[in-house]
């Protein structure tokens, strides 16, 4: 980490050196970028530090700092007197070097100055054990975040998913990329494999990516082949100190660089307010909708209810958009009775390499996210509940007429109640009245997936810790769900439910069977049972 750079000037004498107004500040070189040196109260400075591969912008940003470093000899990291560092412990007493075995301890700095003897910085550093270090060299320090006390944040990638079959890639496999420095189309090995195979592979890919794309130009690459992605930073004006935008709560790339910030402790101690380009708008500013204002009505009484004191929780639909579904079930052969038999009853068939397929099914895409202010409502405002949802409505041809699809709910262990232990009767409470809400719009049935995800499968909330990612076991999901279909049951929402094998166990065709977009079951059928077998099929297992 880089908190500063400065130029190999001729360094003053050691009892003329004192700290510097804004010399934490990262100063670039102005023939080389033409940014200004500003000053600790503001001004036109680079408050903002890109982290390494945490985006193609910050990855190449990084390297071309890295080459600067390599460039000038003489420069040199200058710590301010305030920062937090870690200072190393070595193992053995003749090593110092923070590339030896040992220990990173944080502190603070007290005062920075130059040795006597080389002219190299040091520092007085007060240990958080309460221990004051004198004359601390400047390689056994490194510049950490003033909240968490680490010096890297890293995030786990986002997922990865095929661009042909739209499954995901895990990060254990190998895949196909198209080669360049920005990245492009992504494959898995099957669909590489499948295309590769083909005559039309380069007209297919151009299809997908909407610009000539040729198979040849793809590479192999594996997990350690993808880009770190790493938090940036960015420091206080007030104390100097240097922060994660996550630990800063900081709003992000879309801030102007004159902006001054304030982290959390200057505001609090110091009267310090953040502009109103940098203050995020808190969930009550969303617009609400009638099923907002209903779902978060009924956790309202739900809570009240069951004695549950907690801060409010803010519902909000945040997306609502009318999309249409082209779903490929596994089709009869061109010119069978099955497939004369479709095009008959008006469903859109196309011939898509000498296979029918593509239905089109229009529906209503919604997300509902909920909200809560943490630490009893004082303290910063967290998304813990997402959910998306397919509502198919009776403009829609069967079998998809008057089905809702849940497609994606996830959480993360945020909610804050009194007494503890109570995420499961906010989750249930969301879920009964969204039930509730289709049945009155009137819905006939609601589909729900019960898998967990597998080992390295992430959807909504996929940067999480390593303390919230231990999903449920099948089998106690199930018996969640289970759960909520119950208090469903006994509110007269839900009249019955069960397996696809109960609703389908006397299905004559495939076509019966309701396809969702994304859904799992999508791509099962396939799987399951091929064309030659739809006039002779059982329930699905």
């Amino acid at each position: 980490l880089q908190a500063a750079k400065r130029r190999g000037a001729p360094k003053p004498h050691p009892e003329a050196a004192q700290r510097k107004k804004g010399g934490g500040k990262r100063q670039r070189k102005d023939d080389e970028h033409g940014d200004e040196h500003g000053d600790a109260a503001g001004g036109a400075k680079r408050k903002r530090k890109e982290g390494v591969g945490g985006s193609k912008k910050g990855k190449h940003a990084a390297a071309a700092a890295e080459h600067e470093q390599h460039g000038i000899v003489q420069e040199v990291d200058v710590l301010e007197a305030g920062f937090s560092v870690s200072v190393h412990y070595a193992s053995h007493r003749r090593s110092s070097s923070a590339d030896a075995g040992g220990e990173w301890r944080p502190g603070t700095v007290v005062r920075a100055y130059l040795s006597a003897q080389n002219g190299e910085p040091i520092y007085d550093i007060m240990m958080h054990s309460g221990v004051e270090e004198k004359a601390v060299a400047h390689d056994r320090c490194r510049m950490v975040c003033n909240v968490c006390l680490s010096d890297k944040r890293a995030f786990k990638p986002p997922p990865m998913f095929c661009e042909k079959c739209f499954q995901a890639i895990h990060t254990r496999w190998s895949y196909w990329e198209e080669s360049g420095d920005e990245g492009g189309v992504k494959l898995c090995k099957r669909c590489f494999s499948d295309l590769k195979a083909t005559s039309t592979a380069d007209r297919v890919l151009s299809e997908i990516a909407h610009r000539n794309v040729k198979i040849d130009n793809f590479l192999e690459k594996k997990e350690k082949d993808r880009p770190e992605y790493v938090d940036n930073w960015v420091q206080c004006d007030e104390c100097h100190s240097w922060l994660h935008w996550t630990c800063a709560m900081y709003k992000g790339e879309d801030t102007p660089e004159d902006c001054l910030f304030f982290c959390g402790n200057c505001r609090r101690t110091r009267g310090k307010t953040l502009p109103k380009e940098l203050c995020v708008a808190p969930s009550e500013d969303l617009a609400e909708t009638v099923l907002s204002k209903k779902l978060q009505d009924g956790l309202k009484k739900e809570l009240a209810a069951s004695g549950v004191k907690a801060a409010p929780v803010t519902i909000r639909v945040v997306s609502n958009i009318d999309c249409f579904a082209k779903i490929a079930p596994p089709p009869p052969l061109p010119g069978t009775a099955a497939a004369h038999s479709a095009a008959k009853n008006g469903a859109k068939v196309a011939l898509q390499n000498g296979k029918v397929g593509g239905r089109e099914f229009p529906y209503r895409s919604k997300c509902i996210l909920a909200f809560q202010r943490m630490q009893g409502g004082d303290g910063p405002e967290v998304c813990f509940f997402a959910m998306y949802v397919q509502e198919y409505g009776s403009d829609c041809p069967e079998p998809n007429k008057n089905r809702v699809y849940i497609s994606y709910l996830d959480s993360v262990r945020y909610f804050e109640s009194e007494p503890m232990g109570h995420r499961s009767t906010v989750y249930h409470s969301i879920l009964v009245a969204y039930l509730q809400w289709t049945r009155m719009l009137g819905f006939k049935y609601v589909h729900i997936w019960v898998e967990p995800p597998k080992s390295g499968d992430e959807y909504i909330f996929f940067a999480r810790s390593d303390q919230q990612r231990k999903p449920m076991k099948r089998e106690k999901l199930r018996e969640w769900y289970k759960g909520m279909l119950d208090k469903a049951k006994a509110k007269n929402v839900v009249e019955h439910y069960g397996t696809m094998h109960d609703m389908f166990n006397g299905l004559k065709s495939l076509a019966e069977i309701p396809l969702f977009h994304g859904d799992q079951w999508e791509i099962t059928v396939p799987s399951l049972l091929r064309p030659d077998d739809e006039e002779d099929v059982s329930a699905p297992k």
